[in-house]
């Protein structure tokens, strides 16, 4: 006996969750339509944020000049469920300073799924002041956000500009003589090679955040540029194709694990395991994350780069020369390096 075909679902995708919400900021915040961003659009949205772990979803902007409210959401698909939750308060952690109200956003289908969390999640969200967003043809507000008292006024402008597509300066850039050229393009080459290749097939697992091709990160006016970016968790692994965290124009892949190192007074290197430390470097970026350190944790005194404001994006890692390196060579020191990032305290 014949039966009806089944009809294929339509395959569930983060970033169909963005132009609902965006409807919603549009409709019920004020934000104004032609300045409403989200990932994907056509449009970058770059804006200083040292390891570029702060690419947000969908910005809006409501209000007129002076009292301009910046609005940002994380959406999730809670595939992950706990997990996803919790990576999602992480993030909206991680913009505290850049906007006035934040929001976490899920599919209103997989948010109902899940009775058992429910009350746990919202009570964290309150906590926090964070919004919650529930997602289907159009979108329901469970929580309101709560006014952001931790905006800092240097970073919330770096983001509403890039937003609202302030009109940049002209910048000049250098020719590049032949063989300089020739270098800079193998390098960069080499190190996308790198990065689909041994990179990939030693991370397996599903990331939290993985793009191991794309320019995550760029800055023209530092010279800033990485390709590839993977993280899960507290891991963090990048592409560093001319050498910009250490400046010395060497290629490498960087091996990173967020820490609490430089948190308190208390913190300190000697709870770690000194074996553990042999080698490591130590980055960290001051909150404006215009200005940065990257050098080895031997040379460093917590204390003074604790005091001198050095609190943000506190990791440490190690990094992956590829230079007269096979694919299988740079494959198994990338294992071993992903080990002793994992063997790290948070």
């Amino acid at each position: 006996m014949l039966t009806p075909m089944t009809k294929k679902q339509p395959k569930r995708v983060e970033r169909n969750l963005y132009k609902p919400i965006a409807n919603f900021l549009k409709r019920q915040c004020g934000c104004d339509p032609d300045h409403l961003w989200s990932a994907g659009c056509g449009r970058d949205l770059s804006f200083a944020a040292g390891f570029g772990k702060r690419k947000p979803d969908v910005v809006g902007v409501s209000g007129q000049d002076p009292t301009k409210q910046v609005h940002l959401v994380e959406a999730k698909l809670l595939r992950l469920r706990t997990t996803a939750f919790e990576d999602t308060l992480a993030q909206l952690d991680s913009f505290r300073p850049y906007a006035d109200y934040l929001w976490a956003a899920f599919p209103k289908e997989s948010w109902e799924q899940e009775q058992d969390n429910q009350r746990r999640w919202e009570a964290d969200l309150k906590k926090r002041g964070y919004g919650l967003l529930l997602v289907a043809e159009r979108v329901t507000q469970q929580l309101q956000p709560a006014k952001n008292q931790e905006v800092d006024r240097t970073r919330w402008k770096t983001l509403l500009d890039a937003v609202l597509g302030e009109e940049e300066a002209p910048i000049c850039l250098p020719s590049l003589g032949a063989e300089a050229s020739r270098a800079a393009g193998r390098a960069a080459a080499r190190l996308a090679e790198v990065m689909v290749g041994p990179v990939k097939q030693a991370l397996g697992g599903r990331p939290t955040r993985r793009s191991l091709l794309a320019a995550e990160v760029h800055d023209s006016a530092t010279a800033l540029f990485t390709v590839g970016y993977y993280e899960q968790g507290h891991i963090l692994v990048q592409g560093d194709p001319f050498g910009w965290h250490l400046r010395d124009g060497r290629p490498v892949v960087w091996v990173f694990r967020y820490s609490s190192i430089l948190a308190s007074p208390g913190s300190s290197r000697t709870k770690v395991n000194r074996e553990l430390l042999q080698d490591a470097y130590l980055y960290a970026a001051k909150k404006d994350n215009t200005d940065w350190i990257c050098r080895p944790l031997a040379d460093c005194d917590t204390a003074s780069l604790r005091s001198k404001g050095y609190t943000e994006d506190v990791c440490l890692g190690r990094p992956l020369a590829i230079s007269d390196r096979t694919l299988s060579g740079i494959k198994e020191q990338f294992s071993v390096l992903l080990a002793w990032a994992r063997k790290l305290p948070k």
